[in-house]
């Protein structure tokens, strides 16, 4: 995989003000028009699921009191897998001259940074096709990061990445270096593995996975290896001191098999026998 210079879409944005503060405009006007699909910024939800009893509560329960490893956690890897796209989580430069990629003369990508939010820009024939928005993170950026945009309540891959290494956009993983495609569409055992619980809308009709967007929770967070903290959480508020059985996972406690089969649900290189990695979660409430 190649990083291709810049080229003539850095220029064509930055010839002049006059121009570029057109182009940009454009650029907006004709993308409401587009069949892409804008969508707020909200909050991560809190996910009352129930199963065996107990609920999960989410990590920001697990600081009341395991603060230190609360905050070392928030910088790990797992943590920081997915998140909703902004300024702060695409590490990517949206500066003129550092904000594309470069298929051919005539065909590129422009990395826009617009008031409605963030965008891959699509140019065939040296003229405006399509945007689409950034609207989810997929990666921690130690290597680098690639993103999925929303199409109604699916999901799509954007085919330019970031590449941590060279600090560059390229070519997503598994796309030509010819063209620009945007129709890679995203199953749940690609979220199962960057996000710790997403709602799959049941749909026979569509071969392609639909999402409740309010009901996902980004990053592999602590209850995605401990299981639902809920019954943990309301033992120890009420009996702080209690010191018998705690209801958590705790890896320790598990055979070698079972944690390498917890781990192994997303670090294997083995696929073909594996069920969908969302549905492991359920598995953590009938552990001990």
């Amino acid at each position: 995989m190649k990083t291709k210079q810049t080229g003539y879409f850095s220029i064509f944005f930055s010839v002049n003000r006059k121009k570029t503060v057109l182009s940009i405009f454009v650029v907006f006007f004709l993308f409401l028009f587009s069949e892409c699909v804008f969508t707020g910024q909200v909050a991560d939800p809190v996910i009352n699921l129930k199963a065996e009893n107990n609920t999960l509560v989410g990590s920001v329960k697990c600081k009341q009191c395991h603060e230190e490893i609360y905050n070392d956690y928030l910088s790990t890897a797992h943590k920081n897998t997915s998140a909703k796209a902004n300024s702060k989580t695409v590490k990517g430069s949206f500066e003129n001259g550092k904000n594309s990629f470069v298929f051919s003369y005539y065909d590129g990508v422009v990395m826009q940074d617009l008031d409605s939010g963030l965008y891959q820009v699509n140019f065939l024939n040296r003229k405006f096709d399509k945007a689409y928005r950034f609207d989810i993170v997929v990666g921690s950026a130690t290597r680098g990061q690639s993103y999925l945009t929303w199409n109604d309540d699916r999901l799509f891959q954007l085919p330019i990445s970031y590449f941590t290494n060279t600090d560059s956009w390229s070519n997503s993983p598994g796309y030509a270096d010819d063209a620009a495609s945007f129709g890679r569409a995203i199953g749940s055992q690609c979220v199962g593995c960057h996000a710790s619980y997403a709602e799959v809308i049941p749909d026979n009709k569509s071969r392609i996975e639909r999402y409740n967007k309010e009901n996902i929770v980004y990053g592999v967070n602590c209850e995605r290896c401990h299981g639902p903290g809920g019954n943990h959480v309301d033992l120890f508020s009420k009996n702080p001191n209690y010191k018998g059985a705690n209801l958590i996972v705790n890896a320790k406690n598990l055979s070698q098999r079972q944690q390498l089969d917890a781990c192994g649900v997303c670090h294997s290189s083995i696929t073909k026998d594996l069920k969908n990695a969302l549905s492991y979660l359920l598995l953590l409430f009938l552990l001990p």
